[in-house]
């Protein structure tokens, strides 16, 4: 888990190799079963519907195969979710300073991120991410492990495995 732009989709397919475990990124699936892409999915109906989407796709997920999931930035900050994915896994917050989010998400980034439509600068796009994280890392920081992103896909991804494996 982690705010947009933090590598989520990356580190959870790096890791899915390593440990030859299936990968879902709830964000893939969601689009896969409604035929449409998020931002599709938000202009249609509404960010409260896609919420209730990704609940209903985290509780599908069968619990008896062995799986990487990849949640949306969102998704652990509603529905009790993050209390779900915790009984249910392994917990990882990829966290990233404001400074290193602006810089992914740059105007290339911002496409296919409908929370962004809006933000037309470096300054509001600033605003919006620091108002976003100091809401969610409420959430975020009841993970089980919180990795620094900044590092590369290979760094985190290993940081991940060590600590997975001193856990058995």
């Amino acid at each position: 888990m982690g705010y947009m732009g933090s590598g989520k989709t990356s580190v959870g397919a790096r890791l899915s190799t390593r440990f030859d475990y299936l990968h879902i990124d709830t964000d893939m699936m969601i689009s896969d079963q409604m035929g449409d892409s998020i931002p599709q999915i938000f202009e249609k109906y509404g960010e409260s519907h896609f919420r209730s989407l990704e609940k209903k796709v985290l509780r599908s997920i069968d619990r008896n195969d062995s799986v990487v999931v990849s949640t949306g930035g969102g998704m652990p900050c509603t529905q009790d979710n993050i209390n779900y994915i915790n009984e249910h896994y392994k917990s990882v917050y990829l966290h990233l300073n404001v400074n290193k989010l602006i810089s992914r998400l740059s105007e290339n980034e911002k496409e296919g991120r409908p929370l962004l439509n809006n933000i037309s600068s470096n300054s509001e796009l600033k605003d919006y991410i620091e108002s976003k994280l100091l809401e969610r890392e409420q959430y975020y920081f009841n993970s089980d492990l919180m990795v620094d992103a900044s590092q590369s896909i290979d760094d985190v991804a290993d940081d991940i495995w060590e600590y997975l494996h001193e856990r058995k």
